[in-house]
């Protein structure tokens, strides 16, 4: 899946999320669901602008100038619409890997290049550490250890390399340290949830109980929920989550059906899992068969840890697009999603997702049907089948 960086710490505040969920910034780690937003509604409508190409399996961190465009204030180093999101690396539209690095001010659309990593890199993870992007792992025709990191100005170095090769994984990031979930060596699925405060020493913070590729990740508070991706046997509906108080991890729910490839984030101290790549079950246990075929998700989940099975999963809206292997952002008090797939090519898509008002929404909702519901630019689409073998050859780094 698209490297996704999630931030704990932002949600609920201007800035990323949550650390996004894939997506970032340096702040405390994010706090419950806020009482006074229990009514509000996720609206989820395209960005009024698309990226100059399309782009799937990227790191997306938020940080960062804007492009040129409007004056910035004073006060405003950011720009005039504060800091920009940074697109690094992933599989361009003729399924090459990519080493460019591009800033978009995720307002108004803006986009520039703003150099190159050192080595080209798709499925991969981010993170911002002090004030300073990472991106970990990855490959291309295989996978790779590399960690790189930007330097000031265009320049990206490789100072360092994980404990082991890992492709396929996701980050998140709370209380300044960065966590990387899920992975694939090229032969073996990794348990080991890796820290890192500065992206050279790493240690393992815990063990997932069913390791996982593609899963989509969110932090809420010192947990970290991990939801679904690939197992050898096929994809998975398990939600598993992390405490980091105590180093233990769990299953703790089921999603409807297995998932994967969807991309995780946290906004308002709420979860959400977006798009990715869906079977029906084999039986009971919880996981689609390898000659499955899968369908691409239009979907956004809200998970509510606190609810319990199976009140803990609702519907809380609908891509314009279906997408998998989406990378998700979140800045200025809206998630972004960005670039993925369809019909197994690139894309250009940029989605938001703001909470509003049922009253603000568009359309408004109503007022006693706010539960479950979201403000949305349609209903839920499905895009074409694959099986899982498909999305395992498509990552180039299987």
């Amino acid at each position: 899946m698209s490297a996704v960086v999630v931030w704990a710490g932002l949600s609920g505040q201007s800035g990323h999320h949550g650390t996004p969920a894939g997506h970032h910034g340096q702040a405390p780690a994010a706090a419950g669901p806020n009482p006074a937003q229990a009514r509000l509604v996720l609206q989820v409508i395209p960005a009024p602008y698309q990226l100059p190409a399309p782009v799937s399996r990227e790191v997306v961190l938020p940080g960062g100038p804007a492009p040129p465009g409007d004056p910035a204030p004073p006060g405003d180093p950011g720009g005039a619409h504060g800091p920009a999101l940074m697109i690094a690396g992933g599989l361009t539209a003729g399924s090459a890997t990519t080493r460019a690095v591009t800033l978009l001010d995720p307002v108004t659309g803006q986009t520039r290049q703003d150099g190159r990593l050192a080595v080209a890199t798709h499925d991969a993870a981010g993170a911002v550490l002090a004030s300073r992007p990472f991106v970990f792992g990855g490959g291309s025709a295989s996978s790779t250890a590399a960690v790189q990191a930007g330097q000031p100005g265009p320049g990206w170095s490789a100072p360092g390399r994980l404990p082991g090769l890992r492709s396929d994984l996701s980050a998140v990031t709370v209380a300044g340290r960065a966590y990387l979930v899920g992975g694939y060596d090229g032969a073996r699925y990794s348990p080991d949830v890796l820290a890192t405060a500065d992206g050279r020493r790493f240690s393992v913070a815990a063990r997932l109980p069913v390791p996982v590729r593609y899963p989509a990740v969110a932090a809420l508070g010192r947990q970290i929920f991990v939801f679904g991706g690939q197992t050898p046997g096929g994809i998975t509906n398990v939600i598993q989550s992390i405490d980091l108080r105590t180093g233990r991890a769990a299953v703790a729910g089921r999603l409807p059906a297995p998932l994967t490839a969807a991309a995780g984030f946290t906004l308002g101290g709420r979860v959400f899992v977006a798009g990715g790549q869906t079977a029906p079950a084999s039986g009971s246990s919880g996981v689609a068969a390898p000659s499955a075929r899968l369908t691409t998700s239009g979907d956004v989940l809200e998970y509510d840890p606190a609810a319990g099975q199976p009140g803990g999963i609702a519907i809380a809206g609908h891509l314009p697009v279906p997408v998998s292997n989406a990378a998700a952002a979140v800045s200025g008090g809206t998630a972004y999603l960005i670039g993925g797939e369809s019909r197994s090519r690139p894309l250009p898509a940029v989605t938001t997702f703001r909470l509003v008002t049922p009253a603000a929404a568009l359309p408004p909702v109503a007022t006693g049907n706010v539960t479950d519901s979201t403000a949305n630019a349609g209903p839920a689409a499905s895009g074409p089948s694959t099986t899982t073998a498909d999305v395992a050859q498509g990552t180039g780094t299987s």
